[in-house]
């Protein structure tokens, strides 16, 4: 699924932790990990030194199924829109850019107690 245009770049939004986060913690991350920024690696580098990141990836292995394209959508507010899904084998693999740090993956279309206890690397 494509993020919305006017969602943060995650580089953007973890830019401010290693302020908040006592050194030597631990900081877990749940994300899409759509939009990871230009500044992912060193923000992440940077927050590393000192802090342990663990990452979430959310997704829904059902949609990784879809063909690419335009589906309509219902949003939380009731209305109807044209979501644009890319298959999976045409996404990056943000796994990729995670190695190196502790990554599951979690599928949002379980149950969540099923979800948390399928959860795979």
């Amino acid at each position: 699924q494509s993020a919305r245009p006017d969602d943060p770049e995650l580089s953007h939004a973890l830019g401010g932790l290693k302020r908040i986060v006592p050194r030597g913690g631990s900081v877990v991350i749940a994300s899409a990990l759509d939009r990871l920024g230009d500044e992912f690696d060193a923000v992440v580098g940077n927050l590393a030194r000192y802090h342990t990141p663990l990452f979430l990836q959310i997704e829904d292995r059902v949609l990784q199924e879809l063909p690419s394209g335009h589906y309509p959508i219902r949003g939380p507010d009731g209305r109807r829109r044209m979501a644009r899904f890319r298959n999976a084998a045409t996404k990056p693999d943000a796994a990729r850019q995670m190695a190196g740090y502790d990554l599951l993956r979690i599928d949002a279309g379980l149950p969540t107690d099923d979800a948390m206890t399928q959860a795979w690397v």
